[in-house]
């Protein structure tokens, strides 16, 4: 992966599994250059939990990879994300789809409009897939900031 050329511009990274830094750019441009793929050339590996372009399968092809990944499973990324490990600090609540669902149509009927999910990323996937058409029109921020 190639470096940023407006590191200055960009001090904040992602450091991955190979320890090399990834910047929000170069994030951006590889999600873009994914959604560019055909179905059937969109792999995920869940090892190193990044999307990966053609130019990355064969150095990854030991990895555990998941194939033909669609638009509707690139809106859930919790649930190709492995959870972290650490459960005293990095507190994560991966709700059942049901569970979600409950919630969601709960702070619907209540007449919640906006929604702060702290550490609950199901949560603010559900309500952000939530169908236009349904009696909802709830604007959900997540926050879940892990290191």
């Amino acid at each position: 992966m190639r470096r940023c050329q407006k590191l200055d511009l960009l001090p904040e990274r992602h450091i991955t599994k190979d320890g090399s830094p990834c910047y929000p750019e170069q994030c951006i441009e590889r999600y873009l250059s994914f959604l560019q793929l055909p179905l059937t050339q969109r792999k995920f590996c869940r090892s190193c939990q990044q999307l990966l372009l053609p130019v990355d399968w064969k150095e990854l092809s030991e990895h555990e990879l998941l194939s033909d990944i669609s638009i509707s499973q690139l809106r859930q990324p919790s649930r190709l994300l492995y959870p972290l490990e650490n459960k005293k600090t990095h507190a994560q609540y991966l709700f059942a789809d049901r569970s979600c669902q409950f919630l969601a149509s709960l702070l619907a009927t209540l007449g919640f409009r906006r929604v702060l999910c702290v550490e609950t990323p199901r949560l603010h996937e559900q309500i952000r897939l939530a169908a236009p058409d349904e009696k909802s029109n709830i604007k959900s921020l997540l926050l879940d900031i892990d290191f």
